[in-house]
């Protein structure tokens, strides 16, 4: 075997064993978005866990769509704090042309449990700060 299949199978056994680790518990969220008090049209919204306040796992995130989203359970967020960054546009992708966001990484903080299946968030009209 040379070294270049060595390492090309080497690679495929890393990618393979990758999804065979222990499952986590991925929680399904879903929620409502706005910019100043209106629905945004489009925008993504992620969920990082809180690695300073001893969070671990994957992060979760959702497109956002006529101001709702919604996660489901396979891109949902493990329980636990996290910090939660939202980017949203006035337009939408199937208009063709989404431009400059509307505002970017607004960022807060929220704490996930298994039974918090409902977070709706207010993006001011000014999202300058960090908020808490």
């Amino acid at each position: 075997m040379t070294p270049h299949m060595a390492r090309a199978f080497a690679l495929v056994a890393a990618l393979t064993l990758a999804g065979c680790g222990p499952s986590v518990d991925r929680q399904p969220i879903s929620g409502t978005v706005t910019h100043d008090g209106k629905p945004i049209e489009y925008g993504v919204i992620f969920f990082a866990p809180d690695t300073s306040k001893g969070n671990t796992g994957p992060q979760g995130s959702a497109e956002i769509r006529k101001g709702s989203y919604q996660t489901g359970t396979d891109k949902g967020p493990v329980a636990g704090p996290h910090t939660v960054r939202i980017t949203g546009w006035n337009s939408s992708p199937e208009s063709g042309i989404l431009g400059a966001p509307a505002f970017s990484d607004y960022t807060t903080n929220v704490d996930i449990s298994g039974a918090n299946n409902q977070l709706d968030f207010a993006v001011p009209a000014n999202p300058t700060a960090k908020q808490k």
